[in-house]
């Protein structure tokens, strides 16, 4: 666990090994602004709801196409034009990754904390 979380997730596409890398700041940024696109009252994301996270996530590709492949192909080092040699369902697996960032985790569970500081229910 150690590991992931200080040099990120690692996944094996087609046989070769890429490195998630750790989120910053403004990856935080892209992921909600990719989820604002096809968020709806009631959807959340809470520990061990990475599946929920994902399927958000793909559901945005009809209106973040752009904004995902500059995202993931980021997060994996690789230019876009290489990113786009990937097979098709690579995208599947980059995602799971990223579902299971405990970068993410542990940003998606300070909002949910801040919300409820504040009262603020996630199905308004």
């Amino acid at each position: 666990m150690e590991n992931i979380i200080n040099e990120g997730q690692v996944i094996t596409i087609e046989g070769k090994d890429y490195t998630i890398r750790r989120l910053n700041t403004r990856d935080v940024f892209k992921v909600a602004a990719i989820l604002g696109k096809v968020y709806k009252p009631g959807m959340g994301y809470t520990e061990g709801q990475e599946t929920g996270f994902a399927a958000a996530f793909l559901s945005a590709i009809p209106v973040a196409e752009n904004d995902i492949v500059g995202l993931l192909s980021g997060l994996l080092g690789l230019t876009v034009e290489q990113f786009d040699e990937l097979p098709p369902e690579a995208i599947f697996d980059i995602v799971e990754g990223l579902s299971q960032s405990q970068d993410l985790k542990r940003f998606f569970d300070k909002v949910k904390a801040m919300m409820s500081k504040l009262n603020i229910s996630p199905q308004a």
